[in-house]
């Protein structure tokens, strides 16, 4: 799966949310004048993972890019679910729950 939104980000290290980007996953915020291209999901079936299929996906985002004349890719994570517990743990402590199976 490969999605991406063109956006106009204020300057390149600007502060926002998955949720503001993308308009909640929806992707309403999609500007097709927009001067950033970005990725707001990427990933592969695990069936096909560790055979370069992901490796080509960042290609084709880098080169779709530099033929749409865009001034910047922005690429992010977000730890699924994390939202839920943000008032109470760090990103650190959620990451650590996580990997234990909590």
């Amino acid at each position: 799966m490969y999605r991406v939104i063109l956006s106009h980000l204020p300057y390149v290290h600007s502060e926002h949310t998955w949720q503001d980007i993308t308009g909640y996953g929806l992707f309403t915020t999609h500007d097709p004048k927009g001067d950033t291209l970005y990725g707001a999901d990427i990933s592969a079936h695990p069936k096909f993972q560790r055979k370069g299929i992901g490796t080509m996906l960042y290609n084709f985002r880098k080169n779709l890019a530099i033929r749409m004349n865009l001034k910047l890719i922005v690429l992010g994570g977000r730890l699924f679910n994390y939202y839920k517990y943000a008032n109470r743990i760090s990103a650190i402590e959620y990451t650590r729950k996580v990997i234990e199976g909590k």
